[in-house]
């Protein structure tokens, strides 16, 4: 998607780079303005009674289709996202 031509049927009608919101507000486990929530947990550790949970958010945007809507999303920092994943956070 991002050289410009949708891979699924071919046309060149692409919306770049466009900003996912999944919601806005402070309520708990709601994503900031402008975040996608990609809810990766820190693995239990069997050593502490009472477990922590953290959960991270990174903001992503899309490339859309303007002929099929197919879509792709990217996260704007997957190194950090990878990390994360990597380290066991699930």
């Amino acid at each position: 998607m991002k050289s410009g031509v949708c891979p699924k049927c071919g046309a060149a009608k692409i919306a770049a780079n466009v900003l996912v919101q999944a919601g806005v507000g402070a309520i708990a486990r709601v994503p900031e303005a402008g975040k996608l929530v990609a809810r990766l947990e820190q693995p239990p550790d069997p050593e502490k009674w009472i477990q922590s949970v953290r959960t991270e958010q990174w903001t992503f945007h899309a490339w859309v289709c303007g002929s099929c809507g197919y879509t792709e999303f990217y996260a704007d920092d997957p190194a950090t996202f990878y990390e994360a994943y990597a380290q066991g956070w699930r």
